[in-house]
C-alpha cells in the first residue's frame, strides 16, 4: 500500500478512536477532513509567497490581524503560558526535538548552518526563545511593539531560508505548509495533548477549558501571521477539533519519523540538548529523546535502542536509553512533572520556583553571555 494512502487510513483510524473516547462528532469529522487535506496537499503548497500568508504582501513589514482575531482569548493564552513558564518551555523543547526528525525541516536547518553545534544551536534557539517570549508578552495591535516587529523579522527569516533552500534543493517546494504546521505543533501540540504529563496547570481551578481555548487561539493567530494558510492551520475555533488534528499529526507523522529519523538527526538532536543545557542543566540527549517519545505515547522498547548517527565515527549518536545518568534524569523529569507538579499543594510552590529559575537563567544568558556553558560532547 502506498505510504500516502496508509497515512490517510491511519488518520481516519485515529479520529475514529477519538470519537470512541467521547469527542464531538461534528468536530471530529471536520478534523478528519482537515487532516486528510493537510497530509495530501500541505507538502505541495509553499510556506512563503503569494497566497501562503495571513499578513501583508511578501517582503513588506505590514501585519494584518485575521478577521477572527479575539484580543481577550489571545491574552488568555498569554497568561496561560506565563503561569506555566517552565513546563511550557519543556513542552516546546520536546516538540523542537521531534520535528528535527522531519527530513524537509532538518534539511532547511542544515542549510542555514546555525544549529549543527552546541554553541550555534544555543544562539539560534535562544533567539527563537526571545522571539517567542516577545509574542507572549507583547501587543500585536501596536506597530511599535517588540512583538509586532519580531513577527515581521521572523517572517523575513522564513522567506530567506526558503529561498536559500530552493536554490540548493531539487524540490520545487523546499519549505511547505506542512513543514510550517509541524513547526506550529512543536510550539503548542504537546501542551494541549498531554498537559498532565507535563505538569501544566490551569490558571484557576475551573479554567482549564478557557485556558486551552485561549492558548489555541494564540497559536492560531501567530501561525496565521507567519504564513500558515487558514486551510492548513491546525489551531481551530474548536478545542476538540484542534486536539484531534494534533493527535493525527502525532500518530501519522511525528512518531514514525522519530522511530526512523534521517541520518543527520543525531547530530542536530545532540546540538539542541547540549546547547540548551546552559539554560536547563538537567538536559541529556538520551533522556530527552526518551522523554519526548514517552510524552507521545511511544515508549522506547529494547528494539528501538539502536543509535541515531551522523557521519562515520558515531560521535554524534543518541543511542537507546543511555547510561545510568541518562536513566536517572529521565526518571527525575517524569517524577517532577507528572507526579510532584500534579499535587496541588506542591504545584503552588514548585511551579513558581521553576518559572523563576528558568527566567533567571535566560536573564543571565543575555546579560552575562561569558557565563554560558554548553556541552561539546
Amino acid at each position: 500500500m502506498p505510504p500516502q494512502e496508509e497515512r490517510m487510513r491511519s488518520a481516519r483510524r485515529e479520529v475514529s478512536s477519538s470519537r470512541a473516547a467521547g469527542g464531538n462528532n461534528k468536530d471530529l469529522l471536520s478534523a478528519s477532513a482537515r487532516l486528510k487535506d493537510l497530509l495530501e496537499y500541505g507538502p505541495k503548497v509553499p510556506a512563503t509567497g503569494a497566497g501562503s500568508g495571513g499578513s501583508g504582501p511578501q517582503g513588506s513589514n505590514t501585519i494584518e490581524l485575521p478577521p477572527w482575531f479575539d484580543w481577550d482569548k489571545f491574552q488568555r493564552g498569554q497568561r496561560y503560558f506565563q503561569h506555566n513558564f517552565f513546563t511550557m518551555f519543556a513542552a516546546k523543547l520536546c516538540g523542537l526535538l521531534a520535528i528535527l526528525a522531519i527530513p524537509t525541516i532538518l534539511r532547511v536547518l542544515s542549510l542555514t548552518k546555525q544549529s549543527g553545534t552546541p554553541s550555534t544551536a544555543f544562539k539560534r534557539y535562544l533567539s527563537t526563545l526571545d522571539h517567542m517570549l516577545s509574542w507572549y508578552e507583547g501587543d500585536l495591535l501596536e506597530p511599535t511593539s517588540k512583538a509586532y516587529q519580531s513577527l515581521a523579522a521572523v517572517r523575513g527569516k522564513h522567506d530567506a531560508a526558503a529561498r536559500k533552500a530552493l536554490k540548493m534543493s531539487s524540490s520545487s517546494v523546499p519549505l511547505s505548509q506542512l513543514d510550517m504546521v509541524l513547526t506550529q505543533f512543536a510550539f503548542m501540540g504537546l501542551a494541549i495533548l498531554c498537559p498532565n504529563k507535563l505538569g501544566i496547570s490551569p490558571t484557576s481551578s475551573s479554567s482549564r477549558e478557557a485556558d486551552e481555548e485561549g492558548f489555541i487561539h494564540f497559536w492560531r493567530t501567530i501561525a496565521y501571521l507567519l504564513g500558515v494558510q487558514d486551510r492548513f492551520n491546525i489551531c481551530r475555533p474548536s478545542t476538540m477539533e484542534t486536539k484531534a488534528i494534533c493527535r493525527g499529526l502525532l500518530v501519522n507523522v511525528l512518531v514514525p519519523s522519530l522511530r526512523s529519523p534521517p541520518p543527520a538527526f543525531g547530530k542536530m538532536a545532540r546540538a539542541l540538548t547540549n546547547g540548551m543545557w546552559a539554560l536547563v542543566p538537567v538536559l541529556d540527549a538520551h533522556a530527552f529523546l526518551r522523554y519526548t517519545r514517552s510524552l507521545m505515547g511511544d515508549k522506547m522498547k529494547d528494539e528501538d535502542t539502536k543509535p541515531y548517527t551522523m557521519g562515520k565515527d558515531n560521535a554524534d549518536q543518541v543511542q537507546g536509553f543511555g547510561g545510568p545518568y541518562s536513566r536517572f534524569i529521565f526518571n527525575l523529569v517524569r517524577f517532577v512533572q507528572e507526579t510532584l507538579l500534579g499535587i496541588r499543594i506542591i504545584n503552588a510552590f514548585l511551579r513558581p520556583y521553576l518559572n523563576i529559575q528558568l527566567k533567571f537563567a535566560i536573564f543571565l544568558a543575555h546579560k552575562f553571555p561569558f557565563l554560558t556553558i554548553t556541552h561539546t560532547y
